[in-house]
């Protein structure tokens, strides 16, 4: 989930990445694991559609109550719904954080040194407000807002209970649009960033606390919601790959540079460079700037005519890449279509399956699918827009993100240790 107000992906868009040599070698913690530093592996739920999110369980408060947080590289923030919220969807989700049953909870002063108020109340207490994109399914570019008031709460996540406060922001207000609400019961941002500024983020406050080996951590996630995946706090389990890790280079998180761009082994047509692309796993499909998206059009239909709903004919002039365009596909015409490649440095090629950017139409989670209706899941963000690698890339790996060596390495997935 790209948040708009930190600018993440906008401005480190516009950066540099320089050269940089990286030795694939086996992966270190920090410090050494001891009884009380061990590896968390925690269960993920969500898929790429209908619901297009993934989120885990993390309990806050005290007593402490387990609430579905949804895992976004793409911000840096622990938020929650709060009773009393103004449009928050609490119809799937009953369970909702209440400050005033949590003995550990407490308010933020706007004087708090070291905290980034977005706003005061009555010259007392902190109070933030946050607006995201590709919140909206239907429209990922549209703006979506959440703001109320900041306050510290103890947690716990993947049965690691921390002994420091986490800062966080209780949502009160929000816009109707934020979709993926209607399963979460809040955002942790996975960003390495300080939280709310000055302070740690949840997997960052662990490591502080000696619960963790290490500061990163590792996710492998299924495209169905009946496979769900797993989280890996403070390294990586290697039991979860299904073979070495490649990585590349992170100059600012979660930017990457990309090299290539190709379609079933055919370089996408007029691109010779590209700008970087930001690891979002808010998003769950392709979004390319404009430009991007013609060049990926252009190669599909000059190389896969013969595929239905790709090109323009006299009598169906729309296309698979016109703005909400879908067409009844059959199994194994979807298995003709070819397979969707990104080369991101130094040398890692990342693979999309027809199964992962041709998706089932959109309907409301619990909703009735149409059935047989596709879209594709490879979005025109506009011109210069973002450039954001998705769910729909991550699928087929177990992501490594080591943020204290400024990289990212991409596994084959071990999909029976991933998904049971």
């Amino acid at each position: 989930m790209l948040r708009g107000a930190l600018t993440l992906l906008v401005l480190a868009f516009s950066w540099q990445i320089s050269a940089v040599t990286v030795k694939l070698t086996k992966i270190k913690s920090h410090t050494p694991l001891t009884t009380r530093q061990k590896l968390a592996n925690i269960p993920v739920s969500g898929n790429i559609e209908p619901y297009g999110i993934y989120w885990s369980t993390m309990g806050v408060g005290t007593p402490i109550h387990q609430y579905n947080v949804a895992l976004d590289t793409g911000s840096p923030d622990a938020i929650i719904s709060q009773k009393g919220c103004h449009g928050c969807a609490f119809g799937r989700n009953s369970t909702i954080y209440d400050p005033t049953k949590s003995s550990s909870h407490r308010n933020i002063s706007c004087n708090t040194p070291g905290i980034k108020c977005h706003s005061c109340v009555d010259k007392q207490y902190c109070m933030f407000s946050l607006t995201y994109e590709t919140c909206d399914l239907k429209k990922p570019n549209a703006p979506c807002t959440i703001s109320g008031p900041m306050f510290t709460e103890q947690f716990s996540w993947g049965g690691l209970h921390a002994t420091t406060p986490l800062i966080m922001g209780g949502i009160l207000n929000q816009t109707s649009d934020f979709d993926q609400f209607q399963e979460i019961h809040g955002i942790v941002g996975l960003a390495p960033h300080y939280n709310f500024g000055g302070h740690y983020n949840p997997i960052g406050l662990l490591h502080k606390d000696g619960k963790l080996p290490g500061s990163t951590f590792a996710i492998c996630f299924g495209s169905k919601l009946s496979q769900g995946g797993k989280m890996t706090l403070g390294g990586v389990d290697m039991s979860l790959a299904a073979g070495p890790f490649s990585y590349t280079p992170m100059d600012h998180f979660p930017v990457v540079g990309v090299n290539g761009l190709s379609v079933g082994g055919h370089p996408v047509i007029g691109m010779n460079t590209f700008p970087k692309t930001g690891l979002d796993t808010g998003t769950n499909i392709f979004l390319v700037p404009t430009e991007i998206f013609a060049a990926i059009r252009e190669t599909f239909q000059n190389w896969y005519c013969h595929l239905p709903h790709l090109c323009p004919t006299a009598t169906q002039p729309k296309t698979l890449f016109d703005k909400g365009s879908c067409f009844k596909y059959s199994k194994a015409v979807l298995e003709q279509f070819p397979k969707v490649q990104m080369l991101v440095a130094p040398n890692t090629t990342l693979t999309m399956y027809p199964k992962d950017y041709i998706l089932p139409k959109y309907t409301p989670p619990k909703a009735e699918q149409e059935e047989g209706m596709y879209c594709l899941g490879i979005l025109d963000s506009g011109h210069k827009g973002f450039f954001i690698t998705g769910d729909s890339f991550m699928v087929n790996y177990y992501v490594h993100y080591d943020t204290p060596n400024r990289r990212v390495g991409w596994a084959p997935v071990n999909r029976t240790a991933c998904f049971n």
